[in-house]
């Protein structure tokens, strides 16, 4: 038993093994177990073309945040590159006690200008802001390299940029976001096979082990079970913004299996780490519907059906799960969704844990990045525009008198009981959706035209996508809205500034509405009855 904790250990942010240095020792079995765990990357791949060029002396910058993943990819190349290059495996760390980070690197410049090798770097991006500022001034050509980098993503001669933030996690493939990276380590991590080293321990101290990290393991073999965990950690990375490394999904994983609960309840409750606190807000127990409501309720008073109960007999003899609380009951039910057992009695809840807006979110957003002016593509971006952007964002602006949304005009202003208003039309900008792509999933340009008259650049995530779907049901934003409703008072203003030099006006409040029209021709302002 000791040995198969001392090897999953190593996946734990805490544990000593959790980054590769130079300077590293491990036991023949966590050396082999790393090995094996280890996924080859698009930013790898992209490493390996630079440093396989045939080219003049330069500086390699492999650059990202901590934890990423720079150490394991240049401690695995690092024999194999060293006739050719110099390498400097963290920049955050000095060779000597009184030596900075800083002048750690102004003498590997120095040894890099005094041979003919070139050099590679693993920094953090964090690092090359400071070293751009306060590095040594006799490395001032490599200060303005790394300064133009950083300004405008400018490359020079003498250096080259592989930045993980270049090559996110997820990407979308077919009809959804994936995440190959973090599928396959997942699949690695608890997959059967002789070549696991896990694996054969697991099986072989399986009797011995704590029952929890049994059914743990077990049910994180399920295929299902390990996409629910990716779409948990896709959800969390485009609502809370939540960056992805690879020792902090390992150090998930590690909490998952070895965690004070069961896998079910260690995915929502926070408190190990900030990648779980961000994932306790899709706690299925916050969802509330009817039949969610009532299950938990008939769980708390014990009314167990027999659908339930033949279910349930299932599940304890299949995963040793049994006594559990209602709401990891619930948990758990979300977790199998679309695993097939016993009776499915859990499958009757699907449609209470679906959430709809993620999916429409990656499908909009490919859309915005594919478009090429099919007809099918442009008539699924007017229904996603005129539904979900034009109509919420109309009715957030006429707030005050919401009529006005429905004759297709915009309030102006108030004065006591009268409303001035202008008529408006706003459509998607299809030329500026071919025009522009997206660089990463967290967000996609919204596209308008106001009147015929071209908006400027909005930048829309998930989170804005959601604000306008509450609004579109009637929803009023408060003080927790604050940081989406920044951005909707934005596009409402550049509206309103369209708006405001319209040649047609409309006042409302007397009961009969009046229109007031400037004619440039006759430069006259003529006052009617709006019909």
């Amino acid at each position: 038993m000791r040995e198969f904790i001392d090897l999953i250990n190593i996946l734990s942010r805490s544990s000593a093994q959790a980054v590769s240095t130079e300077a590293s020792v491990n036991n023949e079995k966590i050396t082999e177990f790393k090995k094996y765990l280890y996924v080859e990357t698009d930013v790898e791949r992209a490493f390996l073309n630079v440093v396989n060029e045939r080219s003049d002396k330069k500086i390699v910058f492999l650059c990202g945040s901590s934890g990423d993943g720079k150490s394991e990819i240049l401690n695995r190349h690092i024999n194999r590159y060293s006739v050719n290059y110099l390498f400097h495996l963290d920049a955050t760390h000095s060779f000597k006690p009184d030596q900075t980070a800083i002048e750690a690197l102004n003498d590997q410049f120095d040894v890099y200008k005094e041979t003919n090798k070139s050099l590679v770097i693993g920094i953090n991006t964090g690092m090359l802001f400071t070293y751009s500022a306060e590095g040594a001034d006799r490395h001032n050509d490599i200060k303005i390299a790394i300064h133009k980098y950083l300004e405008n993503r400018h490359e020079c001669k003498l250096s080259q940029f592989i930045n993980f933030e270049d090559y996110p996690k997820f990407k979308y493939i077919d009809t959804e976001f994936r995440s190959e990276f973090i599928e396959e380590l997942i699949r690695r991590l608890v997959k059967i096979d002789s070549g696991n080293p896990l694996s054969e321990m697991f099986e072989a101290n399986r009797n011995t082990l704590d029952r929890r990290i049994v059914t743990n393991l077990v049910l994180l073999r399920l295929p299902q079970v390990q996409q629910v965990v990716v779409n948990v950690l896709l959800k969390a990375r485009l609502k809370h913004d939540q960056f992805l490394t690879a020792r902090g999904v390992l150090d998930l994983l590690y909490h998952l299996i070895m965690g004070d609960k069961f896998i079910f309840d260690n995915l929502f409750e926070s408190g190990h780490n900030e990648i779980v606190d961000a994932l306790s807000s899709f706690d299925p127990c916050i969802i509330r519907t009817r039949k969610l409501d009532q299950f938990l309720l008939e769980r708390s008073l014990k009314i167990d059906e027999i659908e339930y109960q033949e279910f349930a007999e299932v599940i304890k003899t299949k995963y040793q799960v049994n006594d559990i609380e209602p709401s990891s009951w619930l948990r758990l039910l979300y977790l199998l969704k679309d695993v097939e057992i016993g009776n499915n009695y859990h499958k009757q809840f699907i449609e209470d844990f679906d959430n709809s807006l993620f999916e429409e979110y990656g499908e909009i957003w490919n859309l915005h990045n594919v478009y090429d002016g099919t007809p099918e593509q442009k008539e699924r971006l007017r229904t996603f525009y005129r539904k979900s952007i034009i109509r919420p964002v109309l009715n957030f602006a006429n707030r005050l008198h919401p009529c006005l949304s429905k004759k297709n005009k915009i309030l102006i202003g108030k004065r006591d009981k009268f409303y001035l208003s202008a008529p408006i039309a706003i459509t998607p900008d299809y030329k500026s959706i071919t025009a522009r792509t997206s660089r990463g999933i967290d967000a996609f340009m919204l596209s308008i035209r106001v009147n015929k008259t071209e908006m400027p650049e909005f930048i829309v995530n998930i989170n804005f996508l959601e604000l306008l779907s509450k609004i579109a049901s009637g929803y009023r934003p408060n003080v927790h809205d604050k940081n989406t409703v920044a951005l909707l008072e934005s596009i409402v203003d550049h509206i309103l500034k369209v708006c405001n030099d319209n040649d047609t006006l409309y006042i409302d409040g007397t009961g009969i509405a009046t229109s007031i029209r400037y004619d440039s021709d006759e430069d006259e302002i003529e006052v009617v009855e709006d019909n």
